[in-house]
């Protein structure tokens, strides 16, 4: 899956894939969420992948890691796979829309940095796009009862094989584009301070990878009121002073 006809292709198509692989009812945070999708992303189509329209039986990666209720795991795989054989635009639950996403569309296929490395929590891509097809290569191939891999080691190193440099910067890679953190910023302490005005949508970890409960309620109250904080902290103590400060306190050992 390594033919570069990305760029000759139709522009990303408007429908939203999510996927939902638990029994429990969706959370506030993920009605919230999916409100937003809607509000900003009205001529959207939207797609919920489940066990009921998904095969998990597709390859060992999906089966083990569904079997063993590591639903996060579960989708990193699916997120490729729908967007290679239908094109479109993938959201993990937890993240909040923010402004209509048309403007990226005019690609053949995009995602951003979580500061030096990728995330795959938003993606977008036309049908058959081959970077996304060479990620399914490497799930297919891969157990996930070995464990060891995430879903941006295999995106990162096929993009990196074509010019990727892992510096937070914008890159354009044979029309796939690789966007800044300000695109698509998380709602934690490492970015408080940023400046929200280029942001398409904003990620606000619901955390069901997560071990720790504890960890989780912390970070669910913090994630809700992370506006609020960042615009207060920005205004008093500006992007530079917040900056320093939270190293100061929370990310410096």
């Amino acid at each position: 899956m390594t033919s570069r006809q990305d760029r000759n292709q139709d522009s990303i198509p408007k429908v939203i894939h999510h996927t939902w692989f638990g029994k429990d009812p969706y959370p506030k945070l993920v009605q919230k969420c999916i409100a937003s999708w809607k509000k900003h992303l009205p001529d959207y189509d939207i797609i919920t992948w489940t066990p009921d329209n998904f095969d998990m039986d597709i390859c060992p990666w999906v089966r083990e890691s569904y079997e063993a209720k590591k639903y996060a795991y579960t989708a990193d795989y699916v997120r490729y796979y729908v967007l290679y054989n239908y094109g479109g635009i993938y959201l993990d639950a937890d993240v909040e829309v923010k402004k209509n996403f048309d403007p990226l569309l005019n690609s053949a296929g995009f995602v951003a940095f979580l500061h030096d490395h990728l995330t795959g929590v938003v993606l977008g891509s036309v049908k058959g796009l081959s970077y996304f097809g060479d990620v399914i290569d490497s799930y297919n191939n891969t157990s996930f009862l070995k464990g060891g891999v995430s879903e941006v080691e295999f995106l990162e190193s096929t993009l990196i094989r074509d010019g990727l440099l892992l510096n937070g910067k914008f890159q354009e890679i044979n029309g796939f584009c690789v966007y800044p953190y300000t695109y698509f910023p998380w709602t934690s302490l490492s970015s408080l301070g940023m400046p929200l005005d280029n942001a398409y949508a904003l990620h606000r970890p619901y955390g069901s990878w997560r071990d720790s409960y504890i960890y989780s309620i912390f970070n669910r109250c913090f994630s809700n009121n992370y506006e609020l904080f960042n615009n207060v902290l920005n205004k008093t103590l500006g992007e530079e002073g917040t900056r320093n400060l939270i190293n100061k306190l929370f990310l410096k050992k």
